[in-house]
């Protein structure tokens, strides 16, 4: 009886154990989501920033080839080849942070709240 009390026990850590890994597992993986998505829609929401703001008139944003001046056509090149560039690099940096993250244990705590009780007229 006492063996198989042990062995229970002993299932009974592992299981934990294994609920505990599996948890920092999901914790690693939820915060690598969320800094990537808020990481690239900085850079993606910069870009559009920029395009909205510069873009049809240094080298004219939606407007087809035909419509474009000499100096919007080179503009409009260099533009493409400096927003890949920019995107590329993002992207670059995104998978440096995951591979940092990778080499840590994360264990997401939750959302806490502190509630405050007490006499709110006391001074």
């Amino acid at each position: 009886m006492d063996n198989d009390y042990k062995k229970m026990i002993d299932a009974r850590n592992e299981f934990r154990q294994t609920s505990k890994d599996n948890f920092r597992e999901i914790s690693k993986r939820r915060l690598i989501k969320i800094i990537n998505r808020k990481f690239l829609t900085a850079i993606i929401n910069s870009l559009s920033e920029f395009e909205n703001v510069f873009g049809k008139e240094v080298w004219g944003l939606g407007l087809p080839n035909s419509g474009l001046s000499d100096s919007q056509r080179a503009n409009r090149a260099r533009w493409e080849r400096t927003r890949t560039n920019i995107l590329n690099k993002g992207h670059a940096q995104a998978r440096g942070v995951k591979m940092e993250l990778d080499l840590h244990d994360i264990e997401f705590i939750g959302y806490l709240l502190d509630f405050k009780l007490g006499d709110n007229n006391a001074k």
